[in-house]
């Protein structure tokens, strides 16, 4: 019974596709969706009922259908923002998100990484890392957040160039110290200034 569940289910993909040897595909990460859906039907149900004939239910039913549309919204963007490795730089696309739905990275515009280690006692999955770029003769920076994905981190450090700012900073992401709350900084030139 159970080689049938499994052949059912097939093999795990996992966060990465490869399409070749030189181009990666990192997915976003796993959000629930309970919490947000939760708190916009909650808000319409509501309505339905007729419990919004005061102004303070009106405003809390108000409040939960608004807040559960953005929570929606903001787990959405997590989970179908990707990421593509290429020899040239990494492509970011969501088509979620309305404002820029895709942008591209050179290797020698992505000048710092970032990997922060928020709790104590947490797992390697609840740690986050920050993105950062910026165009050559531009003041604009943008910075790319996501939850950690310690391949793809390596990958950006090592084609980017980045060099560690601490000499603390682990020699590989998937050998973090996870006992104590920490950032670790890679930048191009090794120091924060």
């Amino acid at each position: 019974m159970t080689d049938v569940a499994q052949s059912a289910v097939g093999p795990a993909t996992g966060n990465i596709q490869e399409a070749n040897s030189k181009q990666q595909i990192f997915r976003g990460s796993q959000r629930n969706l309970v919490i947000p859906l939760t708190l916009f039907l909650s808000g319409l149900t509501a309505f339905a009922m007729g419990m919004t004939h005061t102004f303070f239910g009106g405003a809390i039913a108000w409040t939960f259908v608004i807040w559960g549309a953005l929570f929606l919204f903001s787990n959405l963007l997590d989970i179908y923002q990707e990421y593509e490795v290429t020899d040239e730089g990494l492509a970011i696309r969501n088509p979620m998100r309305l404002w820029t739905p895709d942008k591209f990275w050179t290797w020698k515009e992505i000048y710092r990484l970032d990997v922060l280690v928020r709790n104590r006692d947490t797992h390697l999955d609840n740690a986050a890392m920050n993105i950062y770029h910026e165009l050559s003769g531009e003041i604009i920076k943008e910075r790319e957040d996501r939850n950690l994905d310690p391949k793809l981190a390596q990958i950006i450090i090592e084609r980017a160039e980045l060099q560690p700012v601490d000499a603390g900073n682990p020699e590989t992401i998937d050998k973090l110290p996870l006992n104590h709350k920490a950032t670790y900084h890679w930048t191009k030139n090794g120091s924060l200034a």
